[in-house]
């Protein structure tokens, strides 16, 4: 009997832990060439150009994740407006545990591109903004909006217009890539770079111009945002099993010893999934007093860099 209220334990344990509900936050880091990208600065382009941006606004349709467990969660209407000036968004709750691949568009769904704007609710991305990211409801939004100045002939005086308003159903691209979440309390993070130094990469925009509606140069922006590392994921967060290595002593009894290459937090369970104790774990060998636990089964959820562990364990 006893054995068989400590599997049901570890049971229910195991289910709760995979079936919590988290919010689901995207964080973009804005850079340009690896460094904080700003509206109103000035920035190099190619050919030792100058040019400035003070618009950057853009749509993302975001179609579904894929988890490491090979299941996937698919969205319905879920789109963001990203500007340079935020770096969180707020996707919603939704019954996730590791993330593997993010699926999204570039633009608004022709399903939905040529409804009317006044359909939504104040503050959804697409009802009406200020400046206006609709085009009307025949040719529908603008997927992309860019507004800058480009000093053409290099006299530090930026004197040319450079605008992009990407609009039409054409435009709507896909983007699928790989992604590692983030696990924190009641929350899961996706963390993507936008170089923005790779969106006008090889395009001409040094030579300025105004490219509303449907033109080459607005294909040739959506198609850089599809297929030339605009976001990537931070070098940093590539890290697998084998790159954190932790090891302990297990059966365990009056000290559990731990050691780890990097700084990691550790949440002790006992067998029924209570919690019992949070640790903070340095570089090298920790010890953790365990006298007062008695003998049986336990729980450790370890999570360092965005990998996260759980580890059953036997005090003897």
């Amino acid at each position: 009997m006893k054995y068989t209220f400590q599997v049901l334990s570890i049971f229910i344990f195991n289910t709760l832990l995979s079936a919590q509900s988290k919010q689901l936050i995207i964080e973009l880091n804005h850079l340009y060439k690896e460094s904080q990208f700003y509206l109103d600065q000035n920035y190099e382009l190619d050919e030792n150009k100058t040019f400035s941006f003070n618009r950057m606004e853009y749509y993302l349709n975001i179609n579904s994740v894929n988890q490491l467990d090979g299941t996937s969660t698919s969205f319905e209407e879920l789109y963001l407006l990203v500007d340079p000036t935020i770096n969180q968004y707020y996707l919603g709750n939704y019954d996730l545990e590791e993330l593997n691949q993010l699926n999204f568009h570039i633009g608004v769904s022709p399903e939905v591109n040529h409804n009317d704007p006044t359909e939504w609710a104040n503050g959804h991305p697409l009802a009406p903004q200020n400046p206006s990211m609709h085009w009307g409801w025949a040719a529908g939004y603008r997927f992309i909006a860019a507004e800058g100045m480009v000093d053409t002939d290099g006299d530090e005086v930026l004197e040319t217009a450079l605008q992009y308003h990407a609009v039409s159903d054409d435009y709507y691209t896909e983007i699928v890539i790989p992604v590692v979440s983030l696990n924190e309390t009641n929350i899961i993070r996706v963390i993507l770079n936008v170089n923005y130094d790779k969106l006008f990469e090889n395009i001409n925009s040094s030579l300025g111009g105004v490219f509303h509606g449907v033109h080459d140069e607005n294909l040739l922006l959506v198609n850089n945002f599809a297929m030339n590392n605009v976001f990537s994921v931070p070098a940093d967060l590539y890290l697998s099993e084998e790159s954190l290595p932790i090891t302990y002593n297990n059966p365990f009894s009056k000290l559990l010893q731990i050691e780890t290459k990097h700084s990691a937090k550790v949440d002790l369970f006992n067998a029924a999934g209570q919690f019992l104790s949070k640790f903070n774990l340095n570089p090298g060998q920790n010890e953790i007093d365990t006298e007062y636990l008695s003998e049986g089964f336990y729980f450790i959820i370890l999570e360092a860099n965005g990998i996260r562990k759980r580890k059953k364990l036997i005090k003897q």
